[in-house]
C-alpha cells in the first residue's frame, strides 16, 4: 500500500480502520496514537503556526515530523539542525568566509535558518531549550519583523532577507522535569510565539504494540515474546533508577532487543541493551524485575568470551563481558561507549 495522505489518515480514524494497514518505512509504528500526534502537528502545518514539540527523549517528536514530512512529499523542504550550547548563531544563520575573488575580501555563505527563511523550507531545531540566550533572541527577531538583516563587510547597507510564506519553524525541546530539571534556558518570553504539542511517554499498550510490530516485521514469530520486552520497557523506564539516569532508553532501545532475538534468548537481549550501561548494583535490581514480572523470560547463564586473536592482556570477567555486550550491540546497527577507568581494556576492546 502507498503511504497515505493526511485525509487518508483522518479517514482511518473516522471510521476506526486498522492503522495496520498503514505502511511508513523506517522503525516508525503507527500505531493509533501516533496518528493523533501525526493529525495534531498537520493541524497547525496548515495554520503556518510556529511549533514547538515538548516531551521526554524518545518519545518520536524529530520522527514525527520526519514521517508528516513524508507524506506530505516535503522530504526535500525538511531542514534539520541538533543544537546544543555550544551552537553559535553562525551556524544557525551563516558565516563569512574568505574569498579573494571577491573585491571585499569576504563572502556571506547563508545558514540553514536563512536558507529555510527565504526559500519556504521546514526548519527543525531540535533541543532548543539548550542554545544561547543569544540564538533565541535572534530567532525571535526574525520572527517578529518578516526579515534578517546581516551586516557584511566591503557593503553600505545590510543584506536583508525577506521571508517566505511558507516558512515553517519547530522545536523540539525536553520538559523542564526529572533529568532535565535546570538543564534549559528560560524560553518563557519565546515560546509565546509558538504553539506547544506535549509528547507524553509511550503507555505500556502502545509500547506492546509497537513491540508486536517490530516483531512482525522482522519475521519474529514470537511475537508474545516482544510484547512482553515492551512491558519490561515501560516498567523500566518508569522505575526510579531510570527516571533519575541521564541514560534515556528509546524505541532504539526497544527494537534493537527484538531485531537480536534472532541471534541471542530473551533474558541475554535485555541484558545487553538495557543492562549494559548499568554498575552491578543497578543491574541486579533490573534482574529481579526480569524475574518477578515476566515468567517467560527465564534467567540464562551468559558465558562470555573473546576471540583468540583478541590482545594479551588480562582477560577478566570485566573485560570479557564489555566485550561482548559491545559485539552484540554492533552487531545489531547500534554506536557503542564503553566506559570504565584507564587501564581497564577499553582500547583494547575497540580495537
Amino acid at each position: 500500500m502507498e503511504i497515505p495522505s493526511i485525509e487518508e489518515l483522518k479517514e482511518y480514524k473516522r471510521e476506526g480502520i486498522s492503522c495496520e494497514n498503514i505502511n511508513i518505512k523506517g522503525i516508525f509504528i503507527p500505531t493509533k496514537e501516533a496518528i493523533e500526534r501525526i493529525q495534531k502537528i498537520n493541524f497547525f502545518f496548515e495554520s503556518k503556526i510556529p511549533l514547538v514539540l515538548e516531551g521526554d527523549t524518545g518519545t518520536s517528536k524529530t520522527k514525527s515530523i520526519e514521517v508528516l514530512c513524508n507524506i506530505l512529499g516535503k522530504n526535500d523542504k525538511l531542514i534539520r539542525l541538533n543544537l546544543s550550547s555550544e551552537t553559535s548563531i553562525e551556524d544557525l544563520m551563516g558565516r563569512l568566509i574568505s574569498n579573494n575573488e571577491n573585491w571585499s575580501g569576504f563572502s556571506f555563505i547563508e545558514g540553514p535558518f536563512i536558507d529555510a527563511y527565504i526559500n519556504g523550507k521546514i526548519l527543525l531545531l531540535d533541543e532548543v531549550n539548550l542554545v544561547q540566550k543569544s540564538i533565541i533572541q535572534c530567532i525571535q527577531s526574525s520572527l517578529d519583523s518578516d526579515e534578517i538583516c546581516v551586516e557584511i563587510p566591503g557593503r553600505k547597507k545590510k543584506k536583508k532577507y525577506f521571508r517566505n510564506e511558507d516558512f515553517m519553524i519547530i522545536c523540539t525541546q525536553n520538559p523542564n522535569t526529572g533529568a532535565f530539571a535546570s538543564k534549559r534556558e528560560d524560553l518563557s518570553d519565546f515560546l509565546q510565539r509558538f504553539q506547544i504539542v506535549n509528547f507524553n511517554k509511550f503507555k505500556e499498550d502502545e509500547l506492546k504494540e509497537i513491540a508486536s510490530k517490530i516483531a512482525e516485521k522482522k519475521n519474529f514469530t514470537e511475537i508474545n515474546i516482544a510484547k512482553n520486552i515492551g512491558e519490561f520497557h515501560h516498567k523500566w523506564t518508569s522505575n526510579e533508577i531510570s527516571k533519575k539516569s541521564p541514560q534515556c532508553f528509546t524505541i532504539r532501545d526497544l527494537s534493537s532487543t527484538i531485531i537480536s532475538l534472532k541471534q541471542i534468548k530473551p533474558y541475554e537481549a535485555i541484558l545487553s541493551f538495557y543492562g549494559s550501561r548499568y554498575e552491578k548494583k543497578e543491574k541486579e535490581i533490573m534482574k529481579k524485575m526480569i524475574f518477578d514480572n515476566f515468567k517467560d523470560l527465564h534467567q540464562e547463564e551468559i558465558i562470555f568470551y573473546l576471540p583468540e586473536n583478541f590482545p594479551k592482556s588480562y582477560h577478566s570477567l570485566s573485560v570479557k563481558r564489555a566485550f561482548y555486550y559491545s559485539k552484540i550491540a554492533f552487531d545489531n546497527g547500534r554506536h557503542i561507549i564503553i566506559t570504565g577507568k584507564q587501564g581497564d581494556g577499553l582500547t583494547q576492546i575497540a580495537k
